[in-house]
């Protein structure tokens, strides 16, 4: 079957596209997501999810211990003591699992952390929803109001590689942790692991011939050290960052890329929409595009991505992604 890909720009086009496919499944819906919380965004899904496990539809969902950790980017623990909004909103996501659960759904958690507090950066980050193995959805948009806020994207899939994000699922609600390997036929391939992602994007970079664009919000130093080299040898680079980065952290870290690489040729824009928040994680490396659920750090270990040259996805992800974004952000 022949692989169709459609992108789908910020919550506006994303929500409604996943509301839909949830609607209309026959037979399975399974959902995977960093973060699924009870606010308005996550109990919306939550109610399609049992309406449709309770007209006998197999329901799946698999939330990473994250989302009991942090909420609305605060960390639950010293939340817990000085915001009531905090303790609002866990209580709200626990009982929306609990409704999940006793409406019919199988829930299971990834990466509790244990008695190894080291283990509380092993997060599982991917978010994909597959409907009925044929259809699926990937990229960077968690279930909660302040991800529908910022800017970002998923793609809808059809064809071989929503079987192959059916396969990944399987293999984490399984336990497994042996890779999924790429598919290497035709113009698209799907990714499922941070290694297999970040040797591949290497790869393209070092190929790269014209032009190489990324957009992250949490951007590694791996990548803007390749990015750097690329400028060097004439090819024209440009990163996109939040201008007003949920993470403060990475405003510097930005700031600092930038001082350290502005010899290089490579230009740094600051994204200005969306009150300067892209959460948005693509890569284009002359007519090649990436996109899917990684920053392209290595600080989460569990990844998925979509590497593809189909023609028309790369020059709409050029047209109403990057250009865009270029133009409403500042250096």
């Amino acid at each position: 079957m022949r692989d169709r890909l459609n992108l789908l720009v910020d919550a506006r086009e994303a929500g409604p596209a996943l509301a839909a496919a949830i609607t209309t499944a026959q037979r399975s819906i399974d959902l995977q997501m960093l973060t699924f919380e009870g606010d308005r965004v996550g109990r919306y899904f939550a109610d399609l999810l049992i309406q449709r496990a309770q007209e006998g539809v197999q329901v799946r969902v698999l939330i990473d211990y994250f989302t009991r950790m942090v909420l609305s980017d605060v960390m639950v623990i010293p939340g817990w003591v000085f915001s009531g909004d905090v303790r609002r909103e866990y209580r709200e996501t626990r009982r929306m699992m609990e409704g999940l659960r006793s409406g019919g759904a199988a829930v299971r958690m990834t990466n509790r952390p244990g008695r190894d507090l080291r283990r509380i950066l092993w997060r599982n980050h991917k978010k994909m929803v597959i409907v009925d193995k044929r259809v699926a959805f990937l990229g960077g948009t968690n279930l909660s109001e302040h991800n529908f806020a910022w800017h970002d994207l998923m793609v809808r899939l059809e064809g071989n590689l929503a079987s192959r994000l059916g396969r990944d699922f399987e293999r984490t609600w399984n336990g497994r942790m042996d890779l999924c390997p790429p598919r290497t036929a035709g113009e698209s391939r799907f990714l499922g692991n941070t290694s297999q992602i970040r040797d591949a994007v290497s790869v393209l970079i070092e190929r790269a011939e014209r032009e190489v664009i990324l957009e992250s919000p949490y951007t590694g130093g791996w990548i803007m050290k390749r990015l750097a080299d690329a400028a060097r040898r004439g090819v024209r680079v440009s990163v996109i960052v939040p201008a007003r980065n949920n993470f403060p952290f990475f405003s510097y870290l930005h700031s600092w890329y930038g001082a350290r690489y502005s010899r290089t040729g490579l230009s740094l824009y600051r994204y200005d929409g969306h009150e300067g928040m892209t959460h948005l994680k693509a890569l284009l490396a002359d007519d090649t595009a990436v996109v899917g659920s990684s920053n392209f750090s290595m600080h989460f270990l569990e990844e998925s991505a979509l590497i593809t040259r189909d023609r028309k996805f790369v020059a709409e992800l050029m047209e109403r992604v990057f250009e865009r974004d270029i133009g409403i952000s500042r250096k």
